[in-house]
């Protein structure tokens, strides 16, 4: 059963980062410490500065809508991942008589 703690633990980690990578480091943030944006804030910040405008994005729009559009990509991989170690861990609960709890499989 350690092992199976250790697992949940490097999940909740592995979560944190998508997290991170997702919306930025708003830990970071909280302290005024400057962070990488996000991919929804890059996404933001090419779309804000141009939906009220009728001119076509800045370099500055599109280099932002790029690194989502990478950003995005290399999260859905990282998030197939993610869930096949949470299935796995869900059959090793099984497996390990853990008792059912609300949202797991089996």
């Amino acid at each position: 059963p350690t092992e199976l703690f250790i697992r949940i633990e490097q999940l909740n980690e592995e979560l944190s980062e998508l997290r991170v990578a997702l919306n930025g480091d708003n830990f970071q943030r909280g302290y005024n410490e400057s962070t990488v944006p996000g991919i929804s804030g890059r996404l933001g910040t090419a779309m804000g500065g141009h939906s009220a405008t009728t001119q076509m994005p800045t370099t500055t729009q599109q280099n932002d809508f790029n690194l989502a559009e990478q950003g995005f990509n290399r999260f859905i991989q990282t998030t197939a991942g993610f869930y096949e170690k949470i299935a796995s861990l869900e059959e090793a609960l099984q497996k390990a008589g853990a008792p059912y709890t609300p949202g797991r499989k089996g």
